[in-house]
């Protein structure tokens, strides 16, 4: 399992490596489904990306800002099932924000909080998938993230065609 932790700081720990998988075409889905032992939300979601075969690729980046465009701190992001085809890697970048950080899902209100952060910069981190040496065919991983205060999760299928 990998996991990055976004701490107080900003700063990420990540205590261990990605191995291999893939994702491709893009789509998703998300289902909100309450967990009764813990009483945390659990969303899911199924994304899906064509890759190049043996090129490090963006499939995904995660984000989390108050409405005052401040950063929210302490929210994990942990790779709970790695790809059989490849490796990723949880890397923290800085971002400027813009149209990619809408989610068309979204509510109006949360829309347009995005877009009145515009044009800031946030670090973010960042899902790179890489292909194994040769390798062109499906492979697939799961992240979960879970928010700060621990009370909801999001766990994110990622389905890869390396072409």
């Amino acid at each position: 399992m990998i996991l990055a932790v976004v701490g107080r700081e900003g700063e990420i720990s990540m205590p261990g490596r990605a191995v291999p998988s893939i994702a491709g075409a893009i789509c998703c889905l998300a289902l909100a489904i309450p967990s009764s032992a813990q009483q945390v939300q659990v969303q899911r979601a199924i994304i899906s990306q064509f890759v190049e075969r043996s090129q490090r690729t963006e499939v995904w980046f995660y984000h989390a800002f108050d409405q005052n465009c401040g950063l929210i701190r302490g929210f994990n992001v942990a790779i709970d099932r790695p790809p059989n085809h490849g490796s990723v890697s949880l890397d923290k970048v800085e971002r400027v924000i813009d149209e990619s950080f809408i989610n068309t899902r979204d509510s109006f209100e949360n829309i347009q909080r995005v877009r009145g952060c515009f044009g800031r910069k946030m670090p973010v981190i960042v899902l790179h998938y890489t292909g194994r040496q040769g390798y062109s065919g499906f492979d697939d991983l799961q992240t979960v993230v879970t928010s700060a205060d621990r009370l909801s999760q999001r766990v994110i299928e990622f389905r890869i065609g390396v072409q």
